[in-house]
């Protein structure tokens, strides 16, 4: 039921917009020193916290927040995915978090570097998890090899050892030196830290019932309808927490509610109190004039993460080609697609997310492109140079409900410039196995996102990264291996090198961008200040309230 309303409004654009743009001209898009080992002293296990004083008031006592997709597990692994990330901060941590590309102690106290390809990082000594766990380096060294077992050890090709060197110490041997922006990102700030021992008593790996060091624990988890979170009484860093790591709610709950415009009637019937899936058109209800503004406040923003898209180039399939690979690109008008999803998709105008303005450069923006040029003329012309016969192609997308609609916005596109496809919906095993399966598919949706853009372009140009010798899509290309790591590099992370990169990966026909979630923040006006992690996932608990 969920996502009825945006397949019909897909397919209402689909008739209006897709079919009437035979003969079209082409169009630009425009965008609606270690301490020594000790023996720690035994915690008490966690308790629900009672009203602490916040603010002089006390702990608010619930916040709901409406998320658009199901976590699918609470395991510590695929961080990134879905709306895991708006979870994951509140009841588990890391070892740092990412802040400008800088790590920022939270479960470490610091780190040094002992020689080129050797790091010590010294825990806190203090640190318990929920259920009164005592976290040590052995504790770091197991998560990291449970990550690894996992398969979601993303960005990890400079790790080659990770050991305790006493109870407060981890040592890390990495590959080669650490010489690019953010590289620990993931083993350092995406790699959450847990008790081996809790991990090997739960009967489900954490699934449904994690035990995290963070300030909340996970009370009730009932997949396809909520999260529920009380603040953690015991929390080790509670009196000294690092920034965004506290508990100024007793209760979040997280209601999964997909379809847009539900989001509207449960903030309207005050069944949750902060959403930002609220489309376009009923946004202005909340604004200032609106029938609602009394009992809202509003707030437009777009975060790092991109809808995007790839062909699979390996032998065989027609993505070796790069007239079809541009052919596909500038048969899909993806204003188009962001009217399908009800305004709750900015339109990219090149191959990343000005989200990153430091490094996204305005000027791509203007630079005709197929990402910001719908063309379904040229792209036939283009089909017509390839050896594409009319063979029905395999377009694959994750369960979502956004990438639903993308997929089938886009089918019909394809199907209108001459490229039949048919639909393969993935769970998030088969999503995840699928960049090293070249019979998987022809054609692919997926998400990117990250700490930077360099970072972000990681997962799917470097040809390091899936521990292969290609990058996302089989890609195989000396070139763009070497602009990669170019631009990658600390001291050559550039505008001109970004730009060269950018242009060469627009230039084979290497990825499309989609757009990024248009954040429509609408949130009651009993929440004061909406914090946010990497200026863009809400965190609950660090948000603060007017006394209630």
């Amino acid at each position: 039921m969920k996502t009825k309303l945006s397949l019909l409004v897909a397919l209402l654009v689909i008739a209006s917009m897709v079919l009437s743009a035979c003969g079209s001209p082409a169009t630009p898009t425009e965008a609606p020193a270690a301490p020594a080992a000790t023996t720690a002293p035994a915690a008490p296990a966690a308790t629900t916290a009672p009203a602490a004083p916040v603010a002089g008031c006390g702990l608010y006592p619930k916040v709901t927040v409406a998320i658009p997709s199901d976590p699918g597990d609470l395991k510590p692994f695929g961080v990134n995915m879905g709306s895991k990330p708006v979870i994951y901060h509140e009841i588990y941590e890391y070892l740092f978090d990412m802040k400008d590309n800088n790590y920022a102690p939270v479960l470490a106290k610091d780190f040094t570097k002992v020689d080129d390809l050797h790091y010590d990082v010294h825990l806190n000594e203090n640190i318990y998890d929920s259920a009164g766990n005592h976290i040590t380096a052995s504790d770091v060294v197991f998560s990291t090899q449970k990550l690894i077992e996992s398969g979601q050890n993303f960005k990890w090709y400079m790790v080659g050892d990770v050991k305790a060197k006493d109870d407060y110490t981890v040592e890390y041997t990495w590959t080669k030196p650490i010489t690019d922006v953010g590289e620990l990102e993931f083993p350092w700030a995406r790699t959450v830290i847990f008790s081996q021992k809790a991990y090997e008593a739960s009967p489900d790996q954490f699934a449904t019932a994690p035990v995290g060091t963070g300030p909340y624990v996970v009370k009730d988890f009932t997949s396809g309808s909520k999260v529920v979170l009380e603040a953690n009484d015991k929390y080790w860093a509670k009196d000294n927490p690092a920034p965004n790591h506290t508990a100024n709610a007793q209760t979040i709950e997280y209601d999964i509610i997909g379809e847009p415009a539900q989001n509207v009637i449960a903030l309207e019937t005050g069944a949750v109190d902060y959403s930002e899936n609220v489309p376009t058109e009923n946004f202005a209800d909340f604004q200032p004039g609106g029938k609602y503004a009394d009992k809202f406040n509003t707030n437009v923003t777009s975060g790092s993460f991109v809808y995007a898209m790839n062909a699979n180039t390996s032998e065989g399939h027609p993505g070796a080609d790069p007239n079809f690979r541009k052919a596909v690109w500038y048969a899909i008008d993806n204003n188009a697609i962001a009217t399908a999803l009800q305004g709750t998709l900015v339109p990219a105008k090149a191959f990343g997310t000005p989200h990153f303005a430091s490094e996204y450069q305005s000027s791509w923006d203007t630079t005709p492109n197929y990402v910001n040029t719908f063309d379904p003329e040229k792209a036939k012309e283009l089909l017509k140079q390839t050896k594409y016969n009319g063979e029905k192609l395999v377009l694959a997308y994750g369960q979502d409900p956004t990438s639903e609609t993308i997929a089938t916005v886009v089918q019909s596109f394809l199907l209108n410039a001459g490229i039949n496809a048919e639909l393969k919906s993935l769970d998030q095993a088969a999503a995840n196995a699928i960049d090293t399966d070249p019979a998987g598919y022809d054609i692919k949706i997926f998400g990117m996102g990250g700490g930077s853009l360099i970072g972000e372009w990681n997962r799917v140009m470097n040809n390091h990264e899936l521990g292969k010798d290609y990058s996302v899509g089989f890609v195989k290309d000396p070139q763009l291996q070497k602009l990669f790591e170019t631009a990658n590099a600390i001291d050559t992370h550039t505008p001109e090198n970004m730009t060269a990169l950018e242009n060469y990966v627009l230039d084979q026909g290497y990825f499309y961008a989609v757009g990024s979630p248009r954040i429509n923040q609408v949130y009651s006006k009993n929440i004061d200040n909406v914090a946010m992690r990497e200026s863009e996932f809400i965190i609950p608990g660090a948000s603060t309230y007017k006394c209630p």
